[in-house]
């Protein structure tokens, strides 16, 4: 099943994600792959936003506030201006979410040749935070988020598994600031979407409810 979260900038996308992360993450029976964005902050302000995956346990600076010193090298450093105020640190990124989505493609192969084989398979958790304005610069980006879903989706065609489960984050306004191609194929889901709005006021028990969810879904208890 493939769940997308959206909601407005700061609404608590990424806190939800973490809330649900600590939930799951000590148990053995999941592997828990994907990435998650933080805000990074010097003397309480934000200076730029990180990423970091879980599977791999890598870090890359997603984006930068422009000063005077990154402004002159951005053409020469693999970075993209965004908007009047944000370098997107593109080949840092890239590097380490695209080595993150080789290794969920490559334990989904695994767990199909298991099924294949008769053995039980492993419980997979995934999360992406987020498909969002800033990743999509990088092309490399749009083409993994595609072919992950591609694959996620060709998984559940073939097997019915049930064992996987991927969450994504997405701006409040997708269908508009994504690229085509994204907008399209997260349409094609159709009934294996579940698409979630975050508010102030449900955001507690859109916590409490995908928690509940997730377990029952993979089938693992939570204290």
């Amino acid at each position: 099943m493939f769940t997308f979260i959206t909601g407005s900038p700061g609404i608590g996308k990424s806190f939800l994600l973490r809330n649900l992360i600590s939930n799951f993450q000590e148990n053995n029976e999941i592997k828990l792959f994907g990435f998650i964005t933080s805000e990074i902050k010097v003397e309480n302000q934000r200076v730029g936003f990180s990423l970091e995956t879980f599977h791999n346990k890598r870090k890359a600076t997603l984006a930068s506030k422009i000063n005077e010193e990154n402004f002159k090298e951005e053409n020469n450093n693999g970075k993209k201006l965004f908007g009047k105020n944000y370098l997107v640190h593109i080949n840092e990124m890239e590097n380490v979410i695209h080595e993150e989505i080789e290794s969920i493609f490559t334990e989904i192969d695994k767990q199909q040749i298991k099924k294949e084989e008769g053995f039980d398979d492993n419980k997979i958790f995934i999360i992406i935070d987020e498909i969002g304005k800033m990743e999509c610069l990088s092309n490399l980006f749009v083409n993994d988020v595609i072919n992950l879903i591609k694959k996620l989706n060709k998984t559940l065609n073939l097997c019915s598994n049930k064992n996987i489960i991927c969450l994504m984050t997405i701006p409040l306004n997708h269908q508009k600031v994504l690229p085509n191609e994204i907008v399209n194929i997260i349409k094609q889901l159709k009934e294996k979407r579940k698409d979630i709005t975050l508010t102030k006021l449900n955001r507690d028990e859109i916590a409490q409810n995908l928690t509940k969810d997730i377990a029952t879904a993979l089938n693992v208890k939570i204290d």
